[in-house]
């Protein structure tokens, strides 16, 4: 997508408000027309991988601070928030933050929330700087020249011991490649495309920023882009199948040649370089 093409983020919130009341919520945040059973295994991974590279509650003396950038309806919000983070959820779209803000309610979590409807290259954070921030799912909906504002914006933020976890698709993906087609973002404010492991990594490297990759979903991927499309495998054995999926894809290496070719998504960490 050619960097001078314009990307209006109020459009943008509008859309995804939009699109939360349509479809149940995994979907809305998810893929869109993916069996239900693939938007939860999905979920399941980024969650567990998430869970299984933050510092344990005992390593931690005291309550910590999370940035959820690109928050959505806040899952990754709530569970940072069930660790004991206190949690700033920023997001274009102010129906998805109310969803957010619903589900900490519910937990009895909303005083260790903080929400901002803001775009995430732009929001105002002050000089406050985060131990964790996450940005999940958010990064292939913006287009070149705001994504890499947004990672800026991040590294500007993140404590000098923090951690960062970003995920991303992988354009090295056999199936994602054929599936990817917008150049330009829609009249209804809707953009998808390509992020890949490579452009992440020449920017981490550019700002003195250190990335590692933590996990990938081959077998995830396998699921949503084979199984789910056969019309021979039935619901059955797919939920079969997707309920090992997450497990089992965190066991093996991230960054296996098997995993380049099959995962569907990367989770990285990013830390300063010092």
């Amino acid at each position: 997508m050619p960097k001078s093409v314009q990307y209006d983020a109020e459009k943008a919130g509008i859309y995804w408000s939009r699109r939360v009341k349509e479809v149940d919520p995994l979907s809305a945040v998810l893929t869109y027309n993916a069996p239900k059973e693939i938007n939860k295994a999905y979920d399941l991974w980024e969650r567990k991988a998430l869970i299984t590279q933050l510092p344990s509650s005992q390593n931690r003396k005291k309550a910590r601070s999370a940035l959820d950038l690109g928050c959505g309806i806040g899952r990754l919000s709530l569970l940072l928030l069930q660790q004991g983070y206190n949690v700033t959820a920023v997001d274009v779209s102010q129906e998805m933050l109310s969803r957010c803000i619903r589900r900490a309610s519910r937990a009895k979590l909303r005083e260790s929330l903080e929400c901002l409807s803001a775009s995430a290259n732009t929001v105002n954070l002050s000089n406050r700087k985060f131990d964790i921030i996450t940005c999940f799912g958010l990064l292939e909906h913006l287009p070149p020249r705001v994504r890499s504002a947004t990672m800026k914006h991040a590294f500007a933020h993140l404590a000098s011991k923090g951690r960062m976890f970003v995920v991303v698709n992988n354009s090295a993906c056999i199936w994602l490649n054929k599936r990817y087609h917008l150049t330009r973002q829609t009249k209804d404010g809707y953009y998808v495309g390509l992020v890949g492991v490579s452009w992440l990594q020449r920017l981490c490297s550019k700002h003195n920023m250190k990335l590692n990759i933590v996990a990938s979903n081959p077998l995830y991927s396998i699921a949503h882009y084979c199984l789910s499309d056969n019309a021979q495998v039935d619901t059955k054995t797919l939920k079969r199948f997707v309920r090992v999926s997450s497990d089992v894809d965190l066991q093996l290496s991230p960054e296996s040649p098997f995993a380049e070719l099959t995962s569907a998504h990367y989770m990285m960490e990013i830390r300063h370089n010092r």
